[in-house]
């Protein structure tokens, strides 16, 4: 499936939109969802820090098996935005962590969403 953002090309592969169905299927609904915003979130952080830093993003693309934002020659764009677009993923996920530990403290969110949540975003930010 191909969509557009602005000047930006998003490809989610049919794979992806199945798989919350096979999850489910399989009793792992609640990992598959996670995984999937967790997967977003990552993924539309580092597009949002590379356009503010004013580098041109042609397309990202969301998998299964994770997600790739392409930039445009990010050989000729300063090493310094290039590296702040690179952490903003990491930085998405663990602010989503840190989100879902405060609100499992606050009574807001089952102690098994948060674990979920935790576990979820804690391999992405180390992916």
């Amino acid at each position: 499936m191909r969509l557009r953002v602005g000047q930006t090309r998003l490809q989610i592969d049919l794979a992806l939109l199945l798989m919350p169905l096979i999850a489910a299927l399989l009793g792992e609904g609640a990992a598959a969802a996670m995984l999937m915003v967790s997967l977003a979130a990552h993924e539309a952080a580092h597009l949002v820090v590379a356009r503010c830093a004013g580098l041109s993003v042609p397309s990202v693309r969301l998998t299964p098996f994770g997600g790739a934002i392409r930039l445009e020659n990010p050989y000729a764009a300063p090493p310094g935005r290039v590296a702040l677009t690179a952490a903003a993923g990491p930085a998405a996920n663990l602010l989503l962590a840190v989100l879902s530990a405060a609100l499992c403290q606050w009574k807001l969110l089952s102690p098994a969403l948060c674990a979920l949540c935790l576990q979820t975003n804690a391999l992405l930010v180390l992916f």
